[in-house]
């Protein structure tokens, strides 16, 4: 969710939130907490999360036996 938010955090576009006209970092900043400084947390999370599910895939695949019955 965090990255999705990155990709409109530089849009100054207006949105209406609550009855309110707000830009959207500010949104993201009041409403939600989110600041731009959890985008290197974000890259590597993207980045970590689908290497140690490959990972794990490659190594319980390695360590099972198709030849046993």
């Amino acid at each position: 969710m965090f990255c999705s938010l990155h990709s409109t955090r530089d849009s100054n576009k207006d949105i209406v939130v609550f009855g309110e006209i707000k830009k959207i970092p500010t949104f993201l900043e009041e409403y939600l907490g989110f600041h731009h400084d959890q985008l290197a947390l974000s890259t590597l999370i993207l980045i970590l999360y689908p290497l140690a599910l490959a990972s794990l895939f490659i190594y319980f695949i390695g360590h099972l036996n198709f030849q046993r019955r």
